[in-house]
């Protein structure tokens, strides 16, 4: 039972990372192409 709590954790923070990370990488886009 925890082993599969601590598998749905780590599936949703590696989601919720990613989706950090495409937002961020996106932003960064924004600004280097806002920039020249």
């Amino acid at each position: 039972m925890y082993w599969i709590i601590l598998q749905k954790i780590i599936n949703y923070s590696i989601f919720f990372w990613k989706k950090i990370e495409f937002f961020f990488l996106f932003y960064a886009y924004k600004i280097y192409y806002g920039r020249k």
